[in-house]
């Protein structure tokens, strides 16, 4: 009788002699060999931690995150036998089959590493964190291989779910505020520079074009004395009411800045790698 097989997929022979792999359609005999089929495809389990079920890292800064492993039968024929002989070949890429077999494994892994990284090292270093992940995992997957895996969400956990009696969570929370105090005193400080610059930026243009007048004035004809007094007035008028303005923008700015601030709830938020 002969089996074909689609591509991606592999044949388990087993019978009265020891079971063999086939990676192309072939012949058995059905009175004496039974042929299932194994997929070799790429298959995906998530992780998703959020909330109170977010995890922390090595300062105790809890992150929400969802994490997609892509997996696989491993191509090599004592991994598709192993595979074979521990889940059977029907199940060996079924969804909750997977599930049952990667995901507290992969939770774990997960915990283990970010306890290797604080929050902003982890942010900054999203990538090696990836990479060493994969690394971790894939050492003893029992038959299966770890091809790659994507951080599609990272977050710092609202801190509506953490629990201040939680002492992770309380030295989380400390740490929290203290960056968020440094941020705020930086931001406040530049600001301040900055206002300053601007304030004397308009004192300045008004000095230096008041003297130009000035000196228009010294070489005008008597002709032309009147008009340039009023130029001179109407440039004065004009310039002191953009300082106005300037101050008004300025003032207006602060206020959307503290506002802004009171209302910000989260620390850092992550695009998808």
């Amino acid at each position: 009788m002969f089996k074909k097989i689609e591509q991606g997929k592999v044949l388990v022979i087993s019978g009265v002699e020891e079971a063999r792999v086939s990676f192309e359609s072939t012949s058995i005999d059905p009175e004496l060999e039974n042929a299932e089929i194994i997929d070799l495809s790429v298959k995906r389990v998530e992780l998703i931690q959020l909330g109170k079920e977010g995890l922390h890292c090595q300062d105790n800064i809890r992150v929400d995150l969802k994490i997609k492993f892509f997996i696989r039968v491993n191509r090599r024929e004592e991994d598709i036998l192993a595979v074979a002989q521990m889940v059977g070949c029907e199940k060996a890429t079924d969804q909750d089959t997977l599930d049952d077999l990667f995901k507290f494994k992969f939770l774990g892994a997960v915990k283990i590493m970010l306890k290797r990284f604080n929050f902003t090292s982890l942010v900054d270093q999203l990538e090696e964190f990836k990479h060493m992940l994969i690394e971790s995992i894939q050492a003893d997957l029992n038959g299966y291989t770890l091809d790659d895996l994507s951080i599609g969400y990272l977050e710092q956990t609202p801190i509506n779910f953490l629990d201040p009696n939680n002492i992770f969570d309380a030295e989380g929370l400390q740490k929290i505020t203290a960056i968020r105090m440094y941020h705020k005193e930086r931001t406040d400080s530049i600001y301040q520079e900055a206002f300053k610059v601007t304030e004397n930026n308009v004192a300045t243009k008004i000095l230096e074009l008041t003297g130009q007048l000035d000196a228009m004035i010294d070489f005008a004809s008597i002709n032309d004395l009147n008009q340039l007094e009023i130029l001179k007035d109407g440039k004065k008028i004009n310039l002191q009411s953009k300082a106005k303005e300037n101050v008004t923008e300025i003032t207006h700015a602060k206020l959307v800045y503290a506002q802004s601030s009171e209302c910000d709830k989260n620390l850092y938020i992550i695009k998808p790698i």
